[in-house]
């Protein structure tokens, strides 16, 4: 699985680091500003909010390509960037010597790399088949994944926020204390994703970790392995082991449904997430807990590409363009 780093997510995020709260209401957690499926840009229309109007499978409609994740380990795209710099006559080397610079910050972080770009492009964009020549400069089909993935570095918007915790610490019941490494929360991951690959047929990308770690790839497609409506008794024998007929989570919510999701990820690894949605009495979902594994084990946020935005400011996405439209 490719992987990046905070340092490169941050953009996209427009966070430095996590805050502590310890409170059980999950209403406003669940569609606060950072975690609004609204957020999420692509969408055909409103995002359906109701579980009986959301697929049970769904798949991308076109096909994505992937590449070499470009660790700061192995140099990052430097190499790529040497050559650009040729081509558009930078004797002084300014879009490589500024990866280098970051290959020398994060070149001791194991899984510092681009792969938000790399599932940005991947998502976006055709991929490169042809090498290139521009300006006299020979470019591979490598060199031209590495700076297409560049002017998709920075390029995003996100829905839950990003976990800095190196040790997370949970709750009496086993829940996330803090909220930023609990998200996303169930109702936003079920929201987006049904809506998404379910009705608009479009991949999401996801950090499956929720640490500190930020392992970034698309979701190409989702089944519903199994689903039951619960009582609130249910719910708290469920959550909380214990057998009441109050909800202490969340005291908007009317009634509840489990479910059992297993999403495909682009590389054909498959993840299992269980969680519980909570629905108000017009059916609609209002927030969620995550059950058993998943609560140590859930995506810490989604997110899309929106358009190309590089972190290297001495790279042009126009030349970038220009090059890697003759390699189609």
């Amino acid at each position: 699985m490719k992987k990046l780093s905070l340092y490169l997510f941050t953009s996209i995020l427009l966070l430095n680091a996590c805050g502590k709260e310890t409170t059980t209401s999950k209403l406003n957690e669940a569609m606060n500003s950072l975690n609004n499926p609204a957020n999420i840009p692509g969408a055909n229309s409103g995002l359906i909010t109701y579980p009986s109007g959301l697929p049970d499978t769904g798949n991308i409609s076109k096909a994505i390509w992937s590449t070499y994740w470009y660790p700061y380990s192995g140099g990052g795209t430097v190499t790529a960037l040497s050559k650009y710099d040729w081509a558009i006559g930078d004797g002084s080397k300014k879009a490589s010597n500024w990866e280098q610079q970051e290959v020398e910050k994060l070149k001791g972080i194991s899984w510092a790399g681009h792969c938000n770009g790399v599932s940005a492009a991947g998502t976006m964009v055709d991929e490169p088949r042809h090498d290139v020549s521009y300006n006299n400069v020979s470019f591979s089909i490598d060199d031209v994944k590495a700076l297409i993935v560049d002017a998709w570095q920075a390029s995003g918007a996100a829905v839950g926020g990003r976990c800095n915790d190196e040790t997370i610490e949970y709750d009496s019941i086993g829940r996330m204390i803090n909220s930023d490494c609990r998200d996303i929360n169930p109702a936003s991951f079920h929201i987006v994703l049904a809506n998404f690959l379910g009705i608009f047929h479009k991949p999401i990308i996801q950090d499956i970790d929720p640490g500190v770690e930020v392992w970034n790839g698309p979701v190409v497609s989702y089944k519903i392995r199994m689903k039951q409506n619960l009582t609130t008794l249910d719910v708290n024998w469920w959550l909380l082991n214990v057998k009441k007929d109050t909800y202490a989570y969340n005291p908007n919510a009317r009634s509840f449904v489990y479910y059992q999701t297993e999403v495909t990820m682009f590389d054909g690894t498959q993840k299992i997430y269980e969680y519980i949605l909570e629905l108000d009495s017009g059916g609609y979902i209002i927030g969620g807990e995550w059950y058993r594994n998943a609560k140590k084990d859930h995506p810490d946020f989604m997110w899309r590409a929106t358009t190309p935005e590089s972190d290297n400011p001495y790279l042009r996405i126009d030349v970038v363009y220009d090059i890697y439209s003759r390699s189609l």
